[in-house]
């Protein structure tokens, strides 16, 4: 008996692959992709607990040494995917530097802007762009729009249920 009671406090929550699956399948409302014929914007949705773990995992330092470090913000990916090549330097500055003007959040009838804006992969002709984004924390629905000046304007929406219902990890 002593054994099960253990076994659950251990079993409490799932694995880093069990979570990494979790919130990376559309199904779960954690990502959001929207599709048109010049390419694809993708929005992810990535719990603190995932990052904490994947720095962990860098570093191997322990996760209380991180648990500060990405203060009271929530973190999106922004994917976007263009079918055709881009060879422009000006449209290449706009990505770099003034898309984040272009992208905010609406809450409850306010404008929000990305608190951090950082730019991952692209640019130089790259028919891809990865753009790690944050925002100040929000204990509703979450509604993101971008709106791409060479692009498309997208809506990405997050519901609160989905995000409440993020399972546990083993951390």
């Amino acid at each position: 008996v002593l054994y099960g009671v253990m076994f659950s406090f251990v079993a409490c929550g799932i694995s880093f692959d069990e979570y990494v699956e979790y919130v990376t399948n559309p199904d779960n409302g954690l990502v959001v992709t929207q599709s048109n014929a010049q390419g694809y914007y993708r929005m992810s949705y990535r719990p603190i607990d995932l990052l904490l773990k994947t720095e962990q995992l860098r570093s191997k330092e322990p996760i209380s040494s991180f648990k500060g470090s990405f203060g009271d913000l929530e973190y999106y990916v922004l994917e976007i995917e263009n079918h055709s090549r881009n060879q422009n330097d000006k449209v290449d500055f706009y990505y770099a530097y003034t898309l984040e003007n272009d992208i905010y959040q609406i809450r409850n009838q306010d404008t929000i802007r990305p608190s951090l804006y950082q730019l991952d992969l692209g640019l130089g002709g790259s028919t891809s762009l990865r753009i790690n984004l944050a925002f100040t924390s929000n204990d509703g629905d979450r509604n993101i729009i971008v709106n791409d000046k060479y692009g498309q304007t997208s809506n990405f929406q997050f519901k609160k249920q989905d995000i409440a219902s993020i399972p546990k990890m083993n951390l």
